[in-house]
């Protein structure tokens, strides 16, 4: 059997501006992972922002 690795990037974009970049590796849960990271990065806007509207599009 073949060794090697396979990595699943997740990318959190504001419009055209990148917010967050990771890579995770693909034997981990991505919806737990992703949700993770997603609330961290809301965590810093609203510390800065506090009523930004902010919309999460589920198409990704």
């Amino acid at each position: 059997m073949p060794k090697g690795y396979c990595y699943a990037p997740l990318y959190i974009f504001c419009g055209k501006h990148l917010l967050a970049a990771k890579l995770r590796a693909s034997n981990l849960d991505p919806e737990a992972w992703g949700l993770e990271e997603l609330e961290r990065v809301i965590k810093i806007i609203r510390s800065r922002w506090k009523k930004v509207k902010i919309i999460i599009p589920g198409d990704g």
